[in-house]
């Protein structure tokens, strides 16, 4: 597996620069939709299309020193904002994971879980970056449970906003094509004040992402649950594995299982605005999600795998786990 990571990492910048090219990542090769037990470089594209309708350049290699590609069709990736399904968007107190939660000036999202401050011991809510900060917030500003777009007003506040990983986004972001810029282009960082107390902001590298992550200081103890919705209590965090039988349980829809089918991908993900951002190290589950389940724990067998935040009609996108725990200071 490290050999193939190490070839998928030599070519996916001149892969990325290819039209039509979402992602590249490692996973099993498929014959007519099944899959085999061949493991490849899985090139995702926005959609298949016949050799006749590329150009040379945009062709993908049948093999890539001697390991074999797999084209496989995702559609655009983009990050689950809210739509107009609602389910479990009630007001819950105790606050379990699963449930609508948002920013004050936001939507609404996934409240993921409840997990524990490293430094300082503190329970807080695990969610993403563009659920509970929108990546200009401001350190303590206020999270609603239920959101904002679920109708979360001021007297729903649950807790305040306490770290979160900024998000660095490409500059030219056409709806297409935006690979062939991925190598050389500079990132938008949004200003965030950070305050003069406990409360400690986190920067990562100004080029690609590994998280859209952030976490929130409940205002009181009681008011979150440990377990998630339809799953139960967590008992720490496992390594995505090819083919790892994995659940979810969203505020959108509710509780469902899949597996997963691609690992160590690098892929483009499409934000609000037009705006595009290069993650990295992303594990792509096929398993269904729509708008608002952003911040879901993807779960193997009582274990958090990954933290939802983008998705396709077929597939949704998670940051590893341990990535997660590392860069916010947390624990499950």
């Amino acid at each position: 597996m490290n050999d193939l990571i190490c070839i998928k990492e030599r070519y996916q910048d001149s892969i990325l620069k290819k039209e039509n090219v979402v992602g590249v990542g490692v996973g099993f090769k498929k014959v007519k939709e099944r899959k085999t037990d061949t493991l490849s470089v899985v090139v995702l594209v926005d959609k298949k299309l016949p050799l006749s309708a590329l150009k040379e350049k945009d062709v993908v290699q049948k093999e890539l020193d001697g390991v074999s590609t797999d084209v496989q069709e995702i559609g655009i990736v983009e990050a689950l904002n809210t739509k107009v399904f609602q389910p479990r968007i009630e007001k819950w107190r105790p606050a379990p994971g699963g449930v609508s939660i948002g920013h004050y000036r936001g939507s609404s999202g996934t409240l993921g879980v409840a997990v524990t401050d490293r430094r300082l011991g503190e329970r807080l809510i695990l969610s993403n970056n563009h659920v509970l900060a929108y990546n200009g917030a401001r350190i303590g500003d206020p999270v609603l449970q239920p959101g904002p777009f679920d109708g979360g007003k001021k007297q729903d506040e649950i807790a305040e906003l306490y770290r979160f990983v900024p998000l660095s986004f490409m500059v030219d972001t056409p709806a297409r094509g935006v690979a062939s810029k991925a190598a050389d282009v500079a990132n938008v960082f949004f200003q965030m004040a950070g305050s003069q107390n406990r409360f400690i902001p986190v920067r990562v590298s100004n080029k690609e992402n590994t998280v859209d992550a952030a976490v929130a200081l409940p205002l009181m103890e009681d008011s979150i649950k440990e377990e998630i919705l339809d799953i139960g209590v967590l008992e720490g965090i496992k390594e995505a594995e090819l083919g790892m039988v994995v659940e979810k349980s969203g505020r959108t829809t509710g509780h469902n299982r899949g597996h997963v089918d691609v690992v160590d991908c690098t892929l483009m993900v499409n934000y609000n605005y037009q705006r595009t951002a290069l993650f990295s190290h992303q594990i792509v589950v096929r398993l269904a999600s729509k708008g608002g389940d952003s911040g879901s724990l993807i779960v193997s067998e009582k274990s958090a795998v990954g933290l939802l935040f983008a998705g396709s009609e077929r597939f949704s996108v998670c940051n590893p786990m341990d990535r997660v725990a590392d860069t916010l200071h947390i624990e499950i």
